[in-house]
């Protein structure tokens, strides 16, 4: 009977540089309030965006502002006199810096960031809690944050 014998002991080497070396992660996108998400800031021309993602999105009017979405990375941009005048992200990778990301419960995010004080709005399929003075919406539906959207902060 011929024995069969493994022939791995060539990929040792190769397995141990491959552990030996760190994995380059993709930096998290945090999540800003009034400021922005990511790389898209309150405030920036609209046209910076696109190049700045670099993806391309077809604009769509909604009242008086223009809404550019970049599903493929969950962000959604409202833009007025090609100035960024609101930001929103779905992807759950986002997150404040307190950890807050779209997925969590509402009532958690709302106290890390907003400490509690929030104007509740209805929309179809849930609210939205919006933090005015802090420049930060949770969309809530079934109990958890489905979108958070970054808006210049209301003066007190």
């Amino acid at each position: 009977m011929r024995r069969i014998r493994p022939v791995l002991w060539w990929l040792a080497p190769a397995l141990l540089a491959l552990t030996a070396v760190p994995i380059a992660a993709a930096p998290p996108v945090v999540i800003l309030a009034g400021v922005g998400i990511g790389p898209v800031s309150i405030g920036m021309r609209a046209a910076a965006v696109a190049p700045t993602l670099g993806l391309q999105a077809t604009p769509k009017l909604s009242g008086n502002s223009v809404v550019y979405e970049y599903r493929k990375v969950g962000l959604t941009v409202w833009a007025r006199d090609d100035q960024v005048i609101r930001v929103a992200t779905s992807n759950p990778f986002h997150k404040t810096p307190t950890g807050v990301r779209p997925g969590q419960i509402w009532t958690d995010a709302l106290l890390s960031v907003c400490r509690g004080a929030a104007l509740i709005e209805e929309i179809p399929r849930g609210f939205e809690a919006r933090c005015p003075f802090v420049g930060i919406a949770f969309r809530v539906a079934d109990g958890k944050v489905g979108a958070i959207s970054v808006f210049r902060a209301a003066r007190k």
